[in-house]
C-alpha cells in the first residue's frame, strides 16, 4: 500500500530540524554571513514553499537550502526529513520515490550527493 507520508509532518517543526542540522549557528546569509535578523523576507517559493530571505547588507537572497547538498533542488522540508530518514533506515530508492512522491532519478541523485557530501566531511574532520 503506497500513501503520501509527507503529509504527516509539519511543516514547522521540518524546518526545524533542518535548521538544527545543516544550519547549527543559525541561518545566514550564504554570501556575508549577516544572520536572518538582518533579511528581509523576499518570497515564498511555490513548490517546496520556502522563505526566501534577502539580506539588507549585501543584497543576496538565500534560502533554508542554500550552501547545502540540498540547494536547487525543490524540495518540501517534509520530505527532506523523510528523504534523510529513509536512507539512514536503508529504505530502497524506489519505495522513497513512491513515499515521498519524487521522481526515481531525483531520489537516486540526492541519495548519491548527499553521500558524497558525507564522506566528504568524514574526510575533511579526519585532515583537522
Amino acid at each position: 500500500m503506497e500513501f503520501p507520508i509527507t503529509g504527516l509532518l509539519s511543516e514547522e517543526e521540518s524546518e526545524q530540524w533542518i535548521l538544527k542540522h545543516f544550519h547549527p549557528q543559525g541561518l545566514k546569509c550564504s554570501w556575508c554571513q549577516a544572520s536572518v535578523e538582518q533579511a528581509n523576507l523576499f518570497r515564498v517559493t511555490r513548490k517546496s514553499k520556502l522563505k526566501v530571505y534577502r539580506c539588507c547588507k549585501c543584497k543576496h537572497t538565500y534560502n533554508l537550502y542554500s550552501r547545502t547538498v540540498l540547494q536547487q533542488h525543490h524540495l518540501t522540508p517534509q520530505q527532506v526529513v523523510l528523504l534523510l530518514r529513509g536512507i539512514l533506515k536503508g529504505e530502497t530508492t524506489n519505495e522513497l520515490a513512491a513515499e515521498l512522491g519524487l521522481s526515481y532519478l531525483t531520489v537516486l541523485s540526492l541519495r548519491r550527493e548527499l553521500q558524497l557530501d558525507f564522506i566528504q566531511k568524514i574526510q575533511e574532520e579526519r585532515c583537522e
